[in-house]
């Protein structure tokens, strides 16, 4: 696996990439986006807003190269993307002490969707 200093080295200049970023309106998420935006990327923001809240992304609805899925990974997905940043599932004790079959489903599930389309994208 690869930093994103290293990943935008890689990115020849002027190329613009597709990025899912699942867990998207999360903190860690709604901030990868807004890298992505700044760095020219198209951005494919997921998330079922279990934890995550629109209030994260809000300032990027709208914009050209953002797009907000309401989606729960646990559930297959079937998109194009040039790369996936897989970061769904409740990070705080709060909420996934609340539920945590939901947060095992979430983790394992999730991951082995995303793996799924990554290895479908090749």
């Amino acid at each position: 696996m690869t930093n994103l200093a290293e990943q935008k080295e890689r990115k020849p200049p002027g190329v613009r990439r597709r990025v899912l970023v699942t867990g998207g309106a999360g903190f860690l998420g709604s901030h990868l986006c807004d890298w992505l935006i700044a760095e020219g990327d198209e951005v494919l923001c997921v998330d079922n807003f279990f934890t995550g809240g629109k209030q994260n992304i809000e300032h990027l609805i709208g914009q050209k190269r953002f797009e907000l899925m309401r989606h729960d990974v646990t559930f297959p997905l079937y998109v194009e993307v040039d790369e996936i940043y897989n970061l769904a599932c409740p990070a705080s004790p709060i909420h996934y002490q609340h539920d945590p079959a939901q947060t095992t489903k979430t983790s394992i599930h999730g991951a082995i969707n995303m793996l799924g389309l990554a290895k479908r994208l090749r």
